[in-house]
């Protein structure tokens, strides 16, 4: 997943993005990449969008 967040993604864009994974598998994988650093979240509630951390 970490290779479509190319700049501004929401979870709704990852999902139409990823038809074959469920919705909740994707919040638990992008709850573990903000955890691990790989992704930042800009916003909040329905407007969440993430982005990569290029710091890494």
């Amino acid at each position: 997943m970490k290779a479509l967040l190319a700049d501004y993604n929401s979870k709704t864009e990852i999902c139409h993005l990823l038809p074959d994974i469920s919705p909740t598998t994707v919040e638990a994988v992008l709850g573990k990449m903000i955890k691990s650093g790989l992704i930042t979240t800009v916003g909040a509630d329905r407007g969440t969008k993430y982005i990569k951390n290029w710091t890494l």
